[in-house]
């Protein structure tokens, strides 16, 4: 298995999505890196699927939408996207936003970095 290369964020927000194989479904998203997100639904795509994903982040208070995900795994209900097609302007509020969480969770105490960081800061940028 490959290490993982790039940080994650814990978030809470709702998604929905569909396949090019015509499964539509609803879930959470769990976490976020810049390349992607982890999600969890009762009904997961395949390994390989092409998805097009709208989630909402209330941390952020943002809507993204991803016009071209590739699952890349699957494990029970979780499953994880890399976004391969998504608008400038979203790309850039979302790799801002995930960056200005992770330098948050970076600087806060060891205690406190198991927990979602608010975004009040990112969000004044956005």
């Amino acid at each position: 298995m490959k290490g993982r290369y790039s940080q994650r964020v814990s978030v809470k927000g709702a998604v929905t999505f569909s396949s090019a194989a015509g499964l539509n479904g609803k879930g959470h998203v769990l976490d976020l890196t810049v390349p992607g997100c982890m999600i969890e639904s009762t009904l997961p795509p395949r390994k390989g699927d092409s998805v097009l994903l709208n989630f909402f982040i209330p941390e952020f208070g943002a809507h993204f939408y991803v016009s071209m995900g590739v699952v890349r795994w699957v494990n029970g209900r979780r499953f994880g996207v890399e976004f391969i097609g998504m608008e400038q302007n979203d790309r850039l509020r979302y790799n801002a936003c995930v960056t200005e969480c992770l330098r948050q969770k970076n600087s806060a105490p060891k205690h406190s970095r198991n927990r979602t960081v608010p975004l009040n800061a990112a969000r004044k940028s956005i």
